[in-house]
C-alpha cells in the first residue's frame, strides 16, 4: 500500500456577508463583542456596516443590496 501524502492548502474564512432586519441592533451586538467598526454607510435605503472581529479580516452587516467591494 502506498502512502501518498497530499498537501492541502491553508484555508481560512476571510469574509462573511449577511443581511439583518435591524442593522443598528446587529452593530451594537457585535460592538459589545469587541469587534471594530470599520465603516458605516446609510444611503438611499441601504445601510451597510463593515466590522472587523478579533483575529479575522472583515465582516459585513447590511440591509438591502450590498455595495461593491
Amino acid at each position: 500500500m502506498s502512502s501518498n501524502h497530499v498537501n492541502s492548502p491553508n484555508m481560512k474564512l476571510e469574509v462573511v456577508v449577511f443581511s439583518v432586519s435591524d442593522v443598528n441592533r446587529a452593530k451594537a451586538f457585535y460592538e459589545n463583542l469587541g469587534w471594530r467598526l470599520d465603516l458605516d454607510i446609510a444611503e438611499g435605503g441601504y445601510h451597510n456596516v463593515h466590522m472587523t472581529p478579533v483575529k479575522m479580516a472583515l465582516a459585513r452587516l447590511g440591509s438591502g443590496q450590498p455595495f461593491s467591494c
